[in-house]
């Protein structure tokens, strides 16, 4: 459900003045410019860099494509932090990052383009489906570059909608760095006695 958009739009500018940007919802036209300005303006701020939270099960193609390249031409360096789910076109945006992170428990999955939209009697459904094919591949070449597996292995992963913990993610190199949340003063001794 998350938190009431009146208390969100409230919040956004803290996260912002902490070179935080949220990327916790589907990636649509609304998320994407939200996004993609933020990381723009963070840039004319300072080339500090930027961290963006994910908690994202993945969105439109095009969107996550213009997330994407704002994060790879952003002169600031653009941090990935998956503190839930990183699917679809989350996982794309996270591998552009310069620096992969997750906490724990994050999820990592990555797949190919979903058609829904063309039916296969359209006249440009061909067309449309070598295009998604060859972008695939383009996506497949840059995350075997960035994790360092076989395209076998990255081919049967994306058709199987492989799901990865964030300890395999970090062994296959889908991921830089397992993050502990800081701890909450005096939780360890309430944990403690209720066990």
């Amino acid at each position: 459900m998350g938190l009431p958009k009146g208390i969100l739009d409230q919040l956004l500018p803290q996260f912002f003045l902490r070179r935080q940007v949220l990327c916790m919802s589907d990636i649509v036209g609304d998320i994407q410019e939200q996004i993609t300005q933020a990381i723009l303006g963070l840039n004319l701020l300072s080339k500090d860099p930027i961290k963006l939270i994910i908690d994202s099960v993945g969105g439109t193609v095009l969107q996550g494509r213009w997330i994407a390249d704002a994060v790879r031409c952003s002169e600031a360096p653009v941090h990935g932090l998956v503190v839930g789910a990183a699917y679809s076109m989350a996982f794309w945006v996270l591998q552009n990052c310069q620096r992969r992170m997750c906490y724990p428990h994050a999820r990592f999955m990555f797949h190919g383009y979903d058609m829904k939209s063309y039916r296969c009697d359209e006249p440009k459904f061909l067309e449309q489906a070598q295009k998604n094919m060859q972008s695939h591949r383009e996506d497949l070449d840059f995350v075997i570059r960035r994790t360092h597996q076989s395209l076998d292995k990255w081919q049967e992963w994306s058709r199987n909608e492989r799901y990865f913990s964030a300890n395999e993610a970090l062994e296959l190199g889908i991921i830089d760095e397992i993050i502990k949340p800081e701890p909450i003063s005096g939780l360890d001794e309430i944990h403690q006695v209720s066990s």
